[in-house]
């Protein structure tokens, strides 16, 4: 098998972060829905949400990507073939598909209680997390839920497992793949230094600017800034 250009392997990335964007995306039309009318939306307003919401999305969704990233850059050649690296390979994509569906189901649920994205309250129940976890499993089926969400996870790797055993076993050079991983950190830092301020200020509905956000984007900004103003 001769080398490839890029993507080689690393469309395997690629392709996760196509799936994490879109899973935001998602999320975030269907928060929108929730909101309806309460929103005041105009075009201008739906224009702006849906670029701002897909740049933290993006810059998300590649930020989250870096480590696999790394690991598929110095990972041997030889080792793609062995049926080790296809099922650790396999778990690492069913965990991702599982975090980005409990994400949007856990957004959907905090929504429902705060209208908000992910913030400090969310970043309070890292405190209190036996209390919490007592309370969402009076309120919510979290074994039928974590259940059905780790089946559509396991159902998702294995539809694309093909695809996944093909881009894994592409030969591409080291050179290749450090390029690969060096244009995908350097967007990811770009992108972060563009968001990393309060981006969403000009948006004066406050469902707006909740809706333009992205949840564990949020959730990071929250618990840094909890870290900065604990006594």
């Amino acid at each position: 098998m001769k080398p490839v250009a890029l993507p080689g392997r690393y469309g395997l990335v690629r392709d996760l972060i196509f799936i994490a964007v879109l899973a935001f995306s998602l999320t975030r039309l269907a928060l929108a829905l929730r909101v309806g009318g309460e929103a005041d939306w105009t075009i201008e307003t739906v224009a702006n949400v849906a670029l701002l919401g897909l740049l933290y999305d993006l810059t998300t969704a590649l930020l989250l990507a870096l480590p696999l990233g790394l690991l598929l850059t110095v990972l041997p050649e030889r080792w793609t073939r062995f049926r080790t690296t296809w099922i650790l390979t396999g778990l690492a994509i069913a965990s991702g598909l599982f975090a980005l569906l409990f994400n949007a189901v856990a957004e959907w649920l905090f929504w429902d209680e705060f209208s908000s994205r992910f913030n400090f309250i969310a970043v309070d129940y890292l405190i209190y997390t036996n209390e919490v976890i007592g309370n969402i499993r009076q309120s919510y089926p979290v074994g039928w839920i974590l259940g059905g969400l780790g089946s559509l996870a396991l159902l998702g790797t294995l539809a694309a497992r093909q695809r996944v055993l093909q881009r894994l076993t592409v030969a591409a050079p080291l050179k290749t793949r450090l390029t690969g991983f060096a244009i995908h950190a350097l967007l990811a830092l770009s992108l972060l230094a563009a968001v990393s301020g309060d981006a969403g200020e000009n948006l004066r509905n406050v469902y707006a600017r909740e809706l333009a956000g992205n949840g564990p984007f949020e959730f990071v900004r929250a618990f840094k800034n909890n870290e900065i103003h604990r006594p």
